[in-house]
Order: C-alpha cells, then structure tokens, then sequence
C-alpha cells in the first residue's frame, strides 16, 4: 500500500485538514493518506487543549465518509516526546515496508527542516511533500515535492478562540466533530487559549 502521513496537533481536526488530506491523495496516487494526532510536540512546551484520547475521538469521527483517509494512534501508544523520524519508521515497518511514504509538511515549517531529529535519515525513509503557503517561494534545499492552489482558511487556534468567545465555529468542522465538541464541553475555558500551537510542530 502506497499512503502519506498527515500528523499535527489535530486541536480540533477540522474541514482544511480533510481537504488537504484529498488533495495530496488526488494529486500523488497514493492509496491512504493517514491522520495521526501527534502525542507532545518536540518544539512546543505547551500542551494541546483537548486530551490526547479526545484529540484521537475527533480525527476518527472526522473521517467517516472518507474512505482514502485512515487514522493512526502510533504517536500516542509510543508516549512521550512525538519525533517524526521515529513515527514514518514504525508506520512504514507497520503498514507497508516496501513502500516509501509521503510525509506532508507545512511550508512554516519546513524551512526548519534541517533542525529536525535525524533529518537526513527521515529524507532517505520518506517523499517530503510541502504545502505551498502564502510568501513561499518553494526554493528548499533538500528534495520535495510541493503542493500548490490548497487554500486553508481554517486554523485550530482559531476554531478554539471561537468557542470560547462564543462566535460562529461549526462550519469549520465536519458535523460529527461539532456533535463531539459540543457534547464534551472542549475549549470553553477562555483562560485555555491563551497559548497558540502550530498545526504540525515537528522535529
């Protein structure tokens, strides 16, 4: 099985990721791309709002309907610190060893590239696939494919900031995740979002 790796913080999952999910599926031939919520980021020291299991319940309920799109757990079984390297290897060894996968990282980040955790070893097990943002002039100095034309008006931070403040936020994500948030009282807590976490802090 050919698939990518979508990971991030995932707080909450919301419709972007799921376009974006389509989109590198689409546009690479690739048979799953798989969602994995990471555990704790190398790079952030401030935690996500919703727990690691809640986090896990929204990215599963997220891709009902979405045959392409699978969800993995690894992050979170592994515990601790949630180093990509180590997450594309478990995956690859897991689901298909004889295939290279696609890793898909945002342009903000990937020009941090070079700081990751054994980034030359994670650019031989993996096709880096950059998602092109605003101000991205895609001139990298290690190989990658770019994804471009994806327009992600919704952010996390934002959905979180909205519900504590009590504004619109459910038409920016899928209806089974709204039922959830709802029902589970997430990111009321104003005090709560006083701290922004990136998409897909990784290293």
């Amino acid at each position: 099985m050919r698939f990518a790796i979508l990971g991030g913080s995932f707080d909450p999952v919301h419709n972007g990721h799921l376009r974006l999910a389509e989109a590198v599926r689409d546009r690479f031939g690739y048979d799953a791309v798989i969602l994995v919520p990471a555990n704790r980021s190398p790079q952030k020291s401030v935690r996500p709002v919703a727990g690691p299991q809640e986090r896990l319940a929204m990215v599963r309920l997220a891709v009902q309907g979405h045959s392409a799109l699978k969800v993995s757990d690894v992050e979170l079984r592994r515990g601790g610190t949630s180093y990509t390297v180590d997450t594309v290897e478990q995956l690859a060894e897991e689901l298909s060893p004889e295939a290279r996968p696609g890793l898909v990282i945002g342009a903000d980040l990937a020009e941090g590239f070079s700081k990751w955790r054994r980034s030359s070893d994670l650019l031989a097990l993996a096709q880096l696939i950059v998602v092109d943002r605003p101000g991205f002039n895609g001139a990298l100095e290690w190989p990658h494919a770019t994804i471009r034309g994806l327009t992600m008006t919704e952010s996390s931070s934002e959905i979180r900031q909205r519900i504590a403040d009590g504004e619109p936020w459910e038409s920016m994500v899928p209806s089974p995740v709204v039922r959830f948030i709802v029902e589970h009282s997430l990111y009321t807590d104003h005090e709560g979002h006083s701290a922004v976490v990136q998409e897909r802090p990784n290293a």
